[in-house]
């Protein structure tokens, strides 16, 4: 993966749910298979919201690919950029843009060839590194994997990376014969799967679309993204001096939206308007990343922020067409000169990158036994855990554990995982700190158990009954689409609407239903069908708000339509029953009583 498909986390805030920080001298973190660094830039930016003055924070990161390790290096260097040579606006998109669009501008194309030149003085002069990004250090990678991640970055330099083509190629291979009908492919995955996900609602149709047809995820107006993304591409190696990649390996139906997307402190960035939001889940990144980024540089959130996109997520802005046969090539070459100042210092605070096969070596040796205090483990790593590896985390530790709540396509498999990963755990002595439904929550947390508890046993058999309706109902997401429809109704405001409607229903009371002569009052079609609409109407109410008084209110609106001027009283109850009415007015023709004295049936 290359984003993490959960939100952001705020570590130490994690850790003092189980433990607390007063009194500590060093914190060692252990992050396997996070990719993308958001834990980290958040958990530093939120320093001074904890009290750990005095306290080392550690960071050790663990990836299988060396191109995750890269793609953290060059996020960081970004990140950590002063603001007198970034603007924080500017630093935000083109953090975005790396981060998870497929095509870049081409201002932001030659940024990242400028800072490819200035990894490369990195990762090959550890003093330079030191000075120029010392938040970072390398002395625990290989080698070997220097090579390649200078390999890495001068593939990102050359940069023919044809991801506009891959992208597409994979996108027909995904879907086969559907290929031609994906855009209701992508309606389909956006309204009955994205939606039925608590969150999920946050991202607006029209950017989830954009990114599944052509993997642009953030966008901007008057912008144009015409420059393949080379931070996206896998399996980089060289054959002499030519530099190769084996294309992308990465997400294409749940979207790099839900690790700053999908919440925020500030209220109004969650607004929404007729059931649409008015911003985009492209704003709320943008705001989210802008107040970590200040808050980094300056230790405060900031009071006010300017964001250009205002209210976009109301307009239906039409995506462009990308020409899959054209290469744009930029004709750029980068200052290969070292930059000579430093990035914004995080006092306290280190990250260590570890080797690729360091869950094999690491638990190994005696000196990294109960060494780390928690642990962050990714959803599609969870497999590689055992017993060496938790022998690792200390006995008053925690361990947080992203699941599957948005990982589109998995949902069938989410009350599965739940259960697989509380059985493994419960095996090596693990429970959890508090009740984490796998399906709704987007992370589960645990720590050293004295002895299995009836929560946990009743979470199990939660997690069975979830099976075994996904396995059974092939509509099983209609039930938690309707509890969240529920809750939504909950949580507005009907008073108004019930006052309404007791005032509606005293009117209907007090008034007289006059009926038109006819020759038989079941043949006036309209009356019958008005009186039908409103006892529907008004039962649909009662179901919705089934207090006493007001169900009394409105049983007496349905059964009280009496003609004052004939004398007639007509059931809401029996208007239903057409079948019956129309018995009674073959009877009365065949008997032919008054069949021309023009006198109303009276209907009781």
């Amino acid at each position: 993966m290359l984003w993490g498909l959960s939100p952001a986390l705020d570590l130490l805030s994690e850790y003092e749910k189980v433990n607390t920080l007063f009194g500590k001298k060093i914190i060692n973190i252990l992050l396997i298979g996070s990719t993308d660094g958001r834990h980290i830039l958040k958990t530093i930016s939120a320093l001074k919201r904890h009290s750990v003055d005095d306290c080392d924070v550690n960071f050790f990161v663990m990836d299988l690919a060396t191109e995750f390790v890269a793609r953290q290096l060059l996020l960081l260097t970004i990140a950590l950029e002063p603001e007198d040579h970034l603007g924080i606006q500017e630093k935000a998109r083109l953090w975005m843009e790396i981060y998870g669009n497929t095509l870049l501008r081409p201002v932001t194309a030659k940024y990242l060839m400028s800072k490819a030149v200035q990894l490369i003085h990195m990762v090959t002069n550890k003093n330079y590194q030191k000075k120029r990004l010392p938040l970072v250090d390398m002395d625990f990678v290989k080698y070997k994997e220097i090579d390649q991640l200078e390999n890495i970055f001068k593939y990102w330099i050359r940069n023919r990376y044809s991801i506009a083509k891959i992208w597409d190629n994979k996108l027909r291979k995904s879907l086969g014969t559907r290929y031609d009908s994906r855009e209701g492919v992508f309606d389909w995955d956006y309204n009955m799967k994205l939606h039925d996900i608590k969150g999920g609602t946050r991202v607006c149709a029209g950017e989830y679309k954009l990114w599944r047809k052509i993997g642009i995820a953030f966008t901007w107006l008057e912008t144009e993204y015409s420059v393949g993304n080379p931070t996206l591409a896998v399996g980089i190696g060289s054959s002499g001096d030519n530099l190769y990649s084996h294309g992308y390996w990465g997400d294409m139906e749940s979207g790099p939206f839900f690790a700053f997307g999908t919440d925020s402190e500030e209220k109004p960035m969650l607004e929404v308007r007729n059931e649409v939001n008015v911003r985009r889940a492209t704003d709320i990144t943008e705001r989210n990343l802008q107040r970590m980024f200040h808050e980094l540089e300056h230790g405060s959130p900031p009071s006010d922020l300017y964001t250009a996109c205002i209210d976009l997520g109301l307009v239906m802005m039409k995506p462009g067409n990308v020409d899959l046969e054209r290469e744009v090539i930029l004709d750029y070459e980068p200052d290969p000169t070292p930059e000579d100042y430093s990035a914004i210092p995080v006092p306290n605070c280190k990250v260590f990158f570890l080797p690729g096969n360091a869950m094999d070596i690491f638990p190994k040796k005696a000196k990294n036994k109960e060494f780390f205090d928690m642990a962050f483990v990714a959803q599609n790593f969870y497999k590689f855990l055992n017993q060496d590896i938790m022998s690792m985390i200390k006995p008053c530790g925690c361990l947080v554990i992203e699941t599957r709540k948005f990982v589109i396509g998995l949902e069938r498999d989410a009350g599965c995982f739940g259960k697989e990963v509380r059985n493994k755990l419960r095996e090596f002595g693990w429970e959890e700190v508090t009740k984490c439904h796998f399906r709704k929550d987007a992370h589960a947390l645990f720590r050293k158990s004295s002895g299995e508890s009836s929560s946990e046993k009743n979470m199990d058999e939660q997690d069975d009954t979830e099976a075994a309706k996904i396995d059974d109902d092939p509509c099983a997401m209609e039930q938690d689409l309707t509890e969240s429809i529920t809750e939504e109704y909950k949580q507005l405001n009907l008073e108004e609407t019930r006052d309404k409607a007791a005032s509606t229903s005293s009117e209907l009371e007090n008034s007289s239903f006059v009926c038109p002569k006819s020759t038989n009052l079941l043949e006036d079609e309209p009356n019958i069908k008005e009186t039908e609409v409103i006892s529907m109407t008004f039962q649909e109410d009662t179901d919705v708000h089934p207090k006493e008084d007001f169900k009394k209110r409105i049983e007496d609106v349905e059964d009280a339509f009496v003609d004052e001027k004939d004398g007639l009283k007509i059931s809401g109850r029996e208007n239903q029953s057409d079948l019956a009415s129309s018995e009674v007015t073959r009877n009365a023709e065949e008997r032919g009583q008054k069949a021309e004295s023009g006198d109303h049936d009276h209907v009781n």
